[in-house]
């Protein structure tokens, strides 16, 4: 991940991070906040089947919704310790096509290097969801900038050690390209 991403993660979760009451609450009260931010507890956004129709295609062998199958414990820094459900480790390492929206890393020439999400961006100094909503994608090619919904097919990798989700990413689809329609 570059640093200005990074930075913008930790600008969109600094109000948790650095909040007197955060320090005050005990360890409990922080995991239903880290639960709430990034979509813990196997739990999904209220507003999914919208976010669904338009992220989602027919030829899709991946949606967000399974991708949501996962628990995020508080580690230190932006890193998570999750815990997946069987259906999201069986994925891990195989072909996996999906739609979402690109959060561009790298200006808005050809990117090579950004993020897909199930929500389009909506502020460019907000990520638009959380670790179970974003994909880091790595392409083999540079793709073109679009504010429209995006399929991609590449290898999917499921993050499970600090040392890899030190971002705050759990997921990435690498050599990723543009799916064949």
């Amino acid at each position: 991940m570059t640093g200005g991403a990074a930075v913008l993660l930790l600008l969109c979760l600094s109000w948790a991070l650095h909040d007197n009451r955060w320090h005050a609450a005990d360890r409990s009260d922080r995991q239903q906040v880290i639960d709430r931010i990034f979509g813990g507890a196997a739990t999904f956004d209220p507003n999914a089947a919208d976010i669904l129709v338009a992220a989602g295609s027919e030829g899709d062998d991946l949606d967000w919704k399974t991708l949501s199958h996962v628990k995020l414990d508080e580690t230190k820094g932006l890193a998570v310790s999750p815990h997946f459900k069987p259906d999201v480790l069986a994925r891990a390492g195989k072909s996996a096509i999906i739609t979402g929206y690109m959060f561009p890393l790298q200006g808005m020439e050809g990117q090579s290097h950004f993020l897909l999400s199930a929500y389009p961006p909506s502020c460019p100094y907000c990520l638009p969801g959380g670790p179970t909503e974003m994909i880091d994608v790595k392409a083999h090619e540079k793709i073109e900038f679009t504010n429209s919904p995006i399929t991609l097919q590449g290898t999917l990798q499921v993050l499970q050690n600090s040392a890899e989700t030190e971002d705050g990413f759990i997921y990435r689809l690498e050599d990723a390209g543009k799916a064949a329609k």
